[in-house]
């Protein structure tokens, strides 16, 4: 078993030495569903990756190839709803809809949840408009409030995704 594990673990190594995207290193650390944008690492932009979603945790330094990544983010299986909202190209690119990141979802002024983000679907992030939608998880106490406040709403527009609804 332990050589079997060794003869895996160095035929991966050898695989990401000799792969021809080992120019695209990790500048920052990146968790999964990290929306890949310029920045990220170096030699992302001739790469293709950009505006791919890590399927793995990345730490700075380590290589990225078109095996981590995916077009679309990784949805966990949870027992509670994951509910969308919209947002703006520009907080996806700010960094303020980063995985695990912090925020509320607002109807006009008005405070409906504290949400934490699943992920970011964000086509716009890479330049192409201003519309994007956040996957995001509320306190199991938020869900049926949410799921009533949503369920009134005409289309996904009405509720925004923000750092603060203020």
């Amino acid at each position: 078993v332990w050589v079997l594990a060794t003869v895996l673990g160095v035929w991966k190594l050898a695989d990401r030495v000799s792969n021809p995207l080992r120019a695209v290193i990790a500048a920052h650390s990146m968790r999964v569903n990290h929306l890949l944008q310029a920045g990220d690492a170096s030699g992302l932009t001739d790469s293709g990756l950009t505006g791919q979603y890590l399927r793995l945790n990345i730490l700075p330094g380590e290589f990225i190839t078109s095996h981590d990544v995916s077009p679309m983010p990784l949805l966990p299986v949870e027992a509670r709803p994951l509910f969308a909202a919209s947002t703006s190209a520009g907080a996806v690119r700010a960094g303020a809809t980063e995985v695990d990141a912090s925020g509320q979802l607002c109807d006009g002024a008005d405070s409906l949840a504290q949400v934490v983000v699943v992920a970011p679907v964000c086509p716009a992030a890479t330049g192409a408009g201003d519309h994007c939608v956040v996957l995001v998880r509320a306190a199991p106490a938020d869900v049926d409030k949410l799921i009533e406040a949503l369920g009134k709403k005409p289309s996904l527009d009405a509720i925004l995704f923000k750092p603060s609804c203020k």
